[in-house]
């Protein structure tokens, strides 16, 4: 039934769907911001398997061929159009390197293509250039990386700026409901929220575009880490009991701070899981890279196949990795499929960096290439990316260390100027209740009227359930800003937002329930009789 609506749609639009052109025009802009953020790692990758292909002693065809099945390398594309051209319509690899560099966009992958045509051209073997150009694909990486990293450093002071500049404006307006309006509370209010949305979507899309990506989860369909599944299950579960407990909360009418302290509880367990199986990837990249130059150094001394290397390398250096290769070894020993035992140890590893490098040390160890020069380069290219991420959590870990405690700072700020507001006026309008009504009754209300005026009166008429429920949406949305920005800053797998979202989560719950009892003490009315004096 649809598939005859789509039909009907296109031959009234002269075969295209309304609006397609449009959505596939914004959805290839979308996939090539992606794609750019992760083109100078996906480089390294694919001249990492290129040379190793060489060094196998595959032909120009070959690894052309290979290079484009390789569907999780963004720049692989670029060669899937190479091969197109070569096969489709019969032009030499220099023709077609030429045509698809002049179409691609990224600066890096086209100058890339340009020197490998230019090195084609001039009869320099394959080789020898995948040699040559992994060393500078290192370099390229590296600053990159660094000027990434350089750029997060300055961003993320600006955005902790722009984000304090936009609480102050929210207060700025907060303060002027309680003194005076001109139109109506409602509109002075919705002023800020257009201006912390603005504020935060420039920084959280600034951020993006600036910060290297670090995909660092390989999530397979069959098998994954111990914590993985248990993120997996549990998120089915967490995630809509949080959702549902945070709206029944709201219609039932329990206070922000305990709604705020209940998200953040809620999602903890999740947060505790992502945080152990990030710490634990990373500690198997880091393992990784002796593991296979080992590996590689066994095979290529000894002429041994990889189970029998396996047997034989140092796993006493590796505690996080070592369960997962004994894990193999004793499946490999039983006589299990080989193919599989390895998928599934690296679906347990869970690094997206152990299932891109593993799989080209398999792919051309498997042709008969030389396992240790094999080993070597990818054990090279991957302690590069590794070592960079290092200098990425010294970086990203500075503007966290700022981060939370400014989130703290703002919301305290917030909540304890509102508080103020709230409780002064309800204390001065009990007064002025009062006096007006002894007044009205020893000689009229003349001089109740006077003393409603003036600066005591700013406070009467206080819009307190408005302005309360304008606090809360305020620092919901600087929370989940400040969310998005911290699992962007710090890397890593999507689950790294939990972390993140129950700590701002609980710091601004824990705020909402520490100050309104401090303000009480000071701010009410017998505490400022008790602390000022008297009240004539």
């Amino acid at each position: 039934m649809f598939e005859d609506v789509v039909e009907r749609l296109r031959e009234n639009n002269d075969g295209k769907l309304p609006f397609e052109d449009l959505f596939q025009s914004i959805y290839k802009r979308i996939t090539r911001v992606f794609d750019d953020r992760r083109m100078a790692s996906d480089i390294l990758l694919m001249v990492t398997y290129m040379d190793s292909l060489a060094i196998a002693k595959a032909t120009r065809p070959e690894i052309f061929a290979s290079t484009s099945e390789k569907k999780e390398y963004a720049s692989a594309k670029a060669i899937k159009k190479i091969e197109f051209f070569v096969k489709r319509f019969g032009y030499s690899y220099v023709q077609a390197i030429t045509i698809v560099g002049e179409r691609v966009e990224n600066a890096l992958l086209k100058t890339l293509l340009n020197r490998f045509g230019n090195a084609m051209e001039s009869g320099v073997p394959d080789i020898d250039f995948l040699e040559g150009e992994l060393s500078s694909s290192m370099e390229i990486f590296r600053n990159n990386q660094e000027a990434g990293y350089e750029l997060l450093k300055k961003w993320a002071d600006a955005y902790i700026a722009m984000l304090l500049s936009s609480v102050v404006i929210a207060i700025t307006l907060m303060v002027s409901v309680a003194i005076y309006t001109p139109g109506s509370v409602e509109e002075t209010l919705g002023i800020t929220y257009v201006i912390v949305i603005l504020i935060s979507a420039f920084g959280i899309g600034t951020m993006f575009q600036t910060v290297p990506t670090d995909d660092r989860v390989y999530k397979s369909e069959d098998w994954s880490s111990k914590e993985q599944g248990m993120l997996k299950k549990l998120e089915k579960i967490i995630i809509p009991l949080t959702i549902i407990a945070w709206l029944l909360a709201w219609v039932i009418g329990i206070p922000a701070g305990i709604v705020f302290m209940l998200v953040g509880f809620m999602v903890a367990p999740l947060a505790i899981i992502a945080y152990i199986d990030n710490s634990n990837v990373i500690a198997r990249d880091e393992e990784f890279p002796n593991f296979i130059r080992g590996v590689g150094a066994i095979m290529g001394g000894k002429s041994v196949t990889l189970s029998t290397a396996l047997a034989q390398v140092d796993k006493k250096s590796m505690p996080t990795l070592s369960p997962l290769l004994l894990s193999v070894y004793s499946k490999l020993n039983l006589g299990l499929d080989e193919e599989l035992s390895w998928k599934r140890f690296i679906g347990e590893c869970g690094s997206n960096f152990i299932y891109k490098y593993f799989s080209i040390f398999r792919d051309t160890a498997k042709m008969g290439g030389d396992a240790k020069k094999i080993g070597t380069v990818v054990a090279d290219s991957m302690l590069e990316q590794v070592l960079m991420r290092k200098r990425r959590e010294l970086a990203s870990m500075g503007f966290v260390v700022l981060l939370i405690p400014m989130h703290a700072a703002m919301c305290a700020i917030f909540i304890a100027l509102y508080n103020i507001l709230s409780t002064l006026s309800k204390s001065i309008t009990s007064v002025m209740t009062s006096f007006e009504a002894a007044s009205a009754a020893a000689s009229g209300d003349a001089i109740g009227g006077a003393m409603g005026g003036g600066m005591i009166g700013m406070f009467i008429d206080f819009p307190d359930a408005l302005v309360g429920a304008y606090v809360v949406q305020i620092l919901v949305l600087i929370c989940f800003a400040n969310v998005i920005v911290g699992q962007l800053a710090v890397g890593g797998d999507r689950s790294m937002v939990y972390p993140f979202l129950s700590i701002m989560f609980l710091v601004t719950g824990m705020l909402f329930l520490a100050i309104p009892p401090v303000v009480d003490l000071f701010f009410s009315m017998e505490g400022l009789v008790s602390t000022g004096g008297t009240v004539v």
